[in-house]
């Protein structure tokens, strides 16, 4: 017979190793638990932060590839767009989109493999994930586009900037050139922007989605016909300007010796086919300029011709493509105005060194109220009678309307003569902050236009 005590002994003997097996045991489930939990956290965490990355990649890439492998653009903006966090977390991502030329779509099948911690231990060394999208251009709207461009001939200029040792201030002189290379900048930035910005497509009732519409100017701008033909119509809102003013004429805008060589704005005309986007671009390439350009840069008088050529009740006037009315909820009106902002007034061979400062730099007060409003009643009651400047100020006028302003300000700066309030008045202009561009260089001219361009690709993504 064994000894109680004996008994007792191996009972808690055995306890102790049922004890170590469920502890064992639920140590195992607890690992398991907690290695579940955190690869499925991670698995969530990376599958949503990877689908927003294919996503922002896709949207991003479409606008900006011509010529390049769409795939490996948008793996660019991938890589850009998915957060270094996670980047231990995945094998390599693999992007393949799909074109589809008839509807103006694009499917995109993006698949990688998330790593794991804990079920690689038990043999699985990571979860497969795929997502797959279809991006397509949002036609819900049509779009109407204007430009103004400065064509003055301080575009065929190199300004040669150095400080006035008395005011503190610029003193501005000019070399020609002769390659015009500002003006080329701006005419490759608006190429860009008609092939890359635009699409010949149809969207309600069949219709073009865009029509754009271009208007070089200097002081003046030119209506077609108006030089060979005196008695081309001129909307009364811009003629009435001049016919009142100190210098003005019934014939200012059919009158050109003083502002050759200037171009033909260009009316609206809807983008049905590549033959459409080069005629555009034509009209863009025959815009001349050189350094002996008569002119000088009137901001106010471009933006009123454009906001005529946004108005239906103005059509005769332009003709070309009738815009629709500003409260029609169906299209998006939109502004691009430019000036690299120096009022040279006549021409390089007519105002030597030294002279800059004093040439026509009055016609800023008039230009920037007109543009922006009266915030200074002093040059109110001093032009408005000859210029007939509204106290709210057109470009307020065409926001309240519903019209989108983006302007670019091209080579100018604060201290320049009249340059600070240049500036002022045209980010006042624009409809916000990332509407407005102050750029220095031509590469900067073109990457704004880039930017621009990008933001009228308007595509929607479907799943």
């Amino acid at each position: 017979m064994i000894p109680m005590r004996y008994k007792i002994k191996n009972y808690v003997n055995d306890k102790k190793g049922s004890i170590a097996v469920m502890g064992a045991v639920a140590l195992f489930s607890l690992v398991t638990i907690t290695g579940a939990a955190i690869d499925t956290a991670t698995y969530m965490n990376v599958k949503s932060s990877f689908k927003n990355a294919i996503d922002n990649a896709l949207t991003s890439a479409i606008p900006v590839v011509k010529s390049q492998n769409i795939d490996e653009v948008a793996l660019k903006f991938f890589n850009a767009n998915f957060p270094p966090k996670y980047r231990q977390n995945i094998n390599d991502v693999d992007i393949n989109i799909v074109e589809n030329e008839k509807t103006m779509s694009w499917d995109i099948t993006a698949s990688t493999k998330i790593k794991t911690t804990f079920a690689n231990l038990i043999g699985s060394d990571g979860f497969e994930i795929k997502h797959t999208a279809k991006v397509s251009w949002d036609i819900s709207k049509q779009v109407e586009a204007v430009f103004t461009l400065d064509t003055s001939a301080s575009m065929c200029m190199v300004i040669n900037r150095k400080t006035n040792n008395t005011t503190g201030g610029t003193i501005i002189n000019y070399t020609p050139d002769n390659d015009c290379e500002k003006l080329n900048s701006l005419k490759k930035s608006m190429a860009y922007m008609i092939d890359e910005g635009f699409s010949s497509i149809k969207g309600l009732n069949s219709q073009p989605v865009f029509s754009v519409g271009i208007i070089p100017f200097n002081h003046k701008v030119k209506f077609p016909g108006s030089e060979t033909n005196p008695a081309t119509p001129i909307p009364n809102p811009l003629s009435e300007i001049e016919t009142t003013s100190a210098f003005g004429s019934p014939d200012y805008y059919t009158n050109f010796i003083d502002a050759n060589p200037l171009s033909e704005l260009t009316p609206l005309r809807a983008i049905q086919s590549d033959s459409d986007k080069t005629y555009l671009k034509d009209s863009v390439s025959d815009i001349i300029q050189t350094p002996l350009g008569n002119g000088w840069t009137r901001s106010n008088i471009a933006v009123l011709t454009a906001a005529l050529m946004l108005d239906p009740d103005y059509h005769s006037y332009f003709k070309g493509v009738k815009p629709k009315d500003f409260n029609d909820k169906n299209v998006d009106k939109i502004l691009i105005m430019m000036t690299d902002g120096a009022n040279i007034g006549c021409c390089f061979a007519a105002h030597p060194e030294g002279n800059f400062d004093n040439q026509y730099l009055y016609l800023y007060e008039v230009d920037n109220t007109h543009l922006s409003g009266v915030h200074d009643m002093s040059y109110y009651n001093k032009w408005n009678q000859k210029y007939n400047i509204s106290k709210e100020g057109l470009c307020s006028q065409l926001k309240k309307a519903g019209v989108t302003i983006y302007s670019v300000i091209f080579d100018v700066e604060d201290n320049d003569p009249g340059g600070k309030e240049i500036k002022d008045v045209y980010r006042d202009c624009a409809s916000n902050e990332t509407t407005f561009f102050d750029v220095h260089t031509n590469d900067e001219l073109e990457d704004a236009y880039k930017k621009i361009a990008q933001s009228f690709f308007r595509i929607r993504i479907t799943y």
